[in-house]
């Protein structure tokens, strides 16, 4: 009897936490990305290619981009690009001088030709090599809300997936695994 009611007080403890955090499970990102899950879509994910003006081109490249949906934004450092953030960062409502809130699009992966040939693999644009993060601002309105997405890349098809994603509407969000 001790044993039933531990566990109801454990599951009505964990039931009564209060929280703004949303989770995700491992998604192929086809198109956009709902991170609030608002129905509305807060980024979209879209490829191109730059390619030299010559004709036939003689090279150029494919990217694979992060870009935000309205008035969302995305975190951007000046010496490291998008995708820098690890376990244990701190992203603030207000960045530092090295950072910025970005309406820009964040390429993530990309994949170079020379002539017709394009590399075999594609590229993850960050400077570490595991657990991309990508830090976001959602807006509607005057409300914001900070937070940021884990992202896990495909090298073989360019193919992005969404791992993992949190948000609060608080001033600062740390980053968890």
């Amino acid at each position: 009897m001790k044993n039933i009611i531990a566990l109801m007080m454990i599951g009505f403890i964990l039931c009564s936490c209060e929280t703004d955090d949303i989770t995700n499970s491992k998604k192929l990102i086809t198109e956009s990305i709902d991170i609030n899950s608002d129905s509305k879509p807060d980024f979209k994910l879209e490829y191109y290619e730059l390619a030299t003006t010559d004709i036939p081109s003689s090279g150029g490249e494919k990217f694979g981009e992060i870009t935000p949906i309205d008035e969302n934004l995305i975190l951007y450092d000046e010496n490291n690009g998008y995708l820098f953030l690890q376990v244990g960062d701190v992203i603030k409502k207000s960045v530092s001088e090295n950072q910025r809130w970005s309406p820009n699009g964040a390429g993530v992966i990309s994949k170079k030709r020379r002539e017709q040939e394009y590399d075999e693999f594609w590229t993850i644009r960050a400077n570490s090599s595991n657990n991309y993060y990508l830090g976001i601002k959602l807006k509607n309105g005057s409300s914001e809300e900070i937070g940021w997405v884990k992202l896990d890349f495909n090298t073989d098809t360019g193919e992005v997936y969404l791992l993992d994603s949190h948000v609060s509407s608080s001033n600062e969000i740390t980053i968890t695994d």
